[in-house]
């Protein structure tokens, strides 16, 4: 893949899906100064995100799904002032955290990283992405409790925590009250807003056997 670098100088576009390609991805990725448009699904390319990806001045959208990507979210991250959609789903990023340079990203409306096994806690500067939407982190190691600066982010509306099992504490009613049309929580975390309207706390049991509750429209739900 680095190989062909050079001849992508221009180009503001790149999509790789399911094919031979092997390796990682390579530093030389910060010397395109145009890309707009990252992405790569169930490919072979993995090893870490290269830091070089803060060079990325125009990107806007950045994917790398059921790939093979490991090591951390780099601190660089926070650089991407035009990143509108960040997904990074099914990869094995274990011991990684969520970067506090993550809440840099201004423009940010998707941020999705379920299944990486990253760990540590939500950081309270993500209560600066004020136009994120959607925000998915199931199915990780993340701990500790949902932080109040959340309920600054007035527009986001899909949430999904579930099976972090490690996460704790209240979720913030100014927050909760706007988690439809859906989210997911797991169930170590209480949620006073929902008895406060006289909705039954339950946690639900799926096919896997993992317990979280799931918000449908305000409603407490079966999956």
């Amino acid at each position: 893949f680095q190989n062909i670098i050079p001849s992508l100088k221009n180009m503001e576009t790149i999509y790789i899906d399911s094919n031979p390609f092997e390796g990682t991805i390579p530093t030389e990725i910060g010397e395109l100064s145009y890309l707009k448009y990252f992405g790569q699904t169930a490919t072979f390319i993995g090893g870490t995100l290269p830091t070089e990806i803060g060079n990325l001045s125009r990107i806007t959208r950045f994917e790398a799904h059921s790939s093979s990507l490991t090591g951390s979210i780099p601190t660089e991250i926070g650089k991407l002032s035009l990143l509108e959609n960040f997904h990074i789903r099914f990869n094995e990023m274990t011991g990684s955290v969520i970067p506090t340079e993550i809440g840099l990203c201004s423009s940010l409306q998707s941020l999705l990283i379920s299944h990486l096994n990253i760990e540590g806690s939500l950081p309270t500067e993500m209560g600066m992405l004020t136009q994120l939407r959607a925000f998915f982190a199931a199915s990780n190691n993340l701990e500790g409790s949902i932080p109040k600066e959340f309920s600054n982010l007035k527009n986001l509306t899909l949430i999904d925590f579930g099976s972090n099992m490690k996460m704790t504490g209240n979720v913030p009613i100014a927050f909760c009250q706007r988690m439809g049309p859906s989210g997911h929580l797991p169930c170590s975390i209480t949620c006073d807003c929902c008895s406060m309207v006289e909705y039954t706390k339950v946690c639900l049991a799926n096919s896997g056997g993992e317990k979280y509750r799931m918000i449908f429209e305000g409603k407490l739900s079966d999956p």
